[in-house]
This record gives C-alpha cells, structure tokens and sequence, in this order.
C-alpha cells in the first residue's frame, strides 16, 4: 500500500473509469463534499473519463450527485442489488428478495432488537421515523424515511425489495451474526454510519447480488478492461471493487483489512482525500 502525499508520483496506467463509493469516501461525515472534489472530478469528466458511483446507496439517494457531480455513468447500487445507468435512467441488472426471504429477514431481525431499514426502488420504510438514525439517515441520503408498518408494506406492496439494512449499538455484533448465520443464502455487508460510531449495520442483499459478477458485468458494459478501472472506497462492502479495479485507492479512515485491498491509501473524506488522490494520480484539475 503506498500513501498518497504531495510526493507521490502520477500513474503511468492509463484510467478510463473510476468507481465511487459515496458515504465515507465522496461525502464527509456531515454528507457534503468540497468544491475542491467538484473541481477534480469535473476535470476529468472532461477529459473523458467515464465516473459512476458503486455504493450501498439507492439511485434516487444520488440523485444530487447525478446533477452536480455528473456521476451519470453506468455503477453499481444497494450494495450490488443493481447495476443502474442515470445518464438514461435504466436498470440493467437488478436482483432483488423474495417476499419470504424478506418477511422472514425482518421477523427474526425484530426478535433480535435491530434497527431496521427496508429499501425499494422509489423510497426507503422504517417502523418509527423519529428513531434518531433515521432522521440522521434522512439527512445525509437527502431524502426522509417513509413510516410503516414493515411487515405489512412486505405483504402487499409488489416490490422489488432490494435490501435491509440492519444495525446494532455494539462493535462485535453478535445479533448480526446470528442473523447471517440465519441466512447463510444472503449476503451481508458490514459498513459504519460516522454520526453513529459505536454502531455497526450491515445490508442484507439478495443471493445473485454478487460484486464479482457486476464488477465483469460493469467491464463489460463500459467497454475496458480491469486494468484502467479505479475504485475509491471506505467500508468492507467495497472490498471486492477495490481488489478487482488496477487502482484500489482506500480511504485512511477504513478498516486495515479494508486498506489491504487497495493498492494506495488517501487521506479521510474530512481532509479531501479523494480530491487528493485525483489530483495527485490523475492531475485533475492541474
């Protein structure tokens, strides 16, 4: 792992995509970015570099990044439920869970004491919309819960469900894992809320919403191959884009098996680390 600082020389690799994560890596821990970040990223949109977002986000919580970011490239959301093109609005993979699979997720996840979070494609449902992480959620997705009665919403309303996300106030979360050991079928991917640090939540994802496969899909779809893709990311559910990608670059605030990943280390969201790595790799805005 090399750290990115005013010494670290430019890539010699060509890169003709980039993937961003959002909460962590984009945004800092208040939900914003930097006109510095804007600056480096409209830089290379005019370059003709092609920038997509890759994070456990839905589209229409990117939607501010779509506009004032021109993220509209092809990328990945919910965590890999996905594979979501804004420039044309259209889905081009999606995976999504059954109504069986979600109904008996949520029973066991409200034995359990979780905080839950039920997504679909047009809005995300909490049981109780003033539970301080929702309103905080609200905040930094840019778009507020809709209350609901879970359960209820799962046995009429048509879906597609793409993803809960699942938390709970202790580091180790041994509720969490007794759930995935519940639902070996699944996947679950541990990621951090910053305004909530002593909590730890993961997204339940349906079987086929594997990043391997969206990683190869995404290639594909862009026409390049792995080598001039670059991948920012924070959390453990960036993992597998940050190894896949020619450039991993891990956010300093991320985990070490997360930093391990990657192939550099830039500085946290709060002190620009992305603008950082964009202009010291790539020259953006130079």
């Amino acid at each position: 792992m090399n750290v990115i600082d005013q010494h670290t020389p430019p890539l010699a690799q060509e890169i003709k995509l980039i993937f961003f994560d959002v909460d962590g890596t984009l945004l800092d821990r208040q939900g914003q970015y930097s006109p510095r970040l804007k600056r480096a990223v409209l830089a290379l949109r005019e370059r003709g570099l092609k920038l997509a977002i890759a994070s456990g986000r839905p589209p229409f919580a990117c939607e501010f990044l779509f506009k004032e970011l021109d993220l509209v490239d092809a990328g990945l959301f919910y965590t890999g439920g996905l594979v979501y093109e804004p420039a044309t609005a259209s889905s081009r993979c999606q995976h999504s869970l059954t109504q069986a699979q979600a109904l008996s997720l949520l029973q066991q996840a409200r034995e359990l004491g979780l905080y839950i979070e039920l997504y679909g494609p047009e809005g995300w449902y909490v049981d109780d919309t003033s539970h301080p992480i929702a309103i905080e959620h609200g905040k930094q997705l840019r778009c507020p819960a809709t209350q609901a009665d879970l359960a209820m919403l799962l046995r009429q309303g048509p879906g597609p469900w793409f993803k809960f996300l699942l938390g709970e106030p202790d580091r180790s979360h041994p509720k969490l894992q007794q759930l995935q050991a519940n639902f070996t079928e699944l996947g679950f991917a541990l990621a951090n809320f910053p305004p909530f640090p002593e909590w730890i939540f993961a997204s339940a994802i349906p079987p086929g919403a594997d990043k391997h496969k969206a990683f190869a899909e995404l290639l594909t779809l862009h026409g390049v191959t792995a080598e001039q893709v670059m991948s920012f990311g924070d959390a453990a559910s960036d993992k597998v884009f940050l190894s896949l990608a020619g450039v991993g670059v891990a956010m300093a605030a991320a985990a070490e098996d997360v930093r391990r990943c990657a192939n550099y280390i830039c500085p946290s969201s709060d002190n620009d680390g992305v603008a950082t790595a964009l202009e010291r790799l790539l020259g953006a805005g130079a």
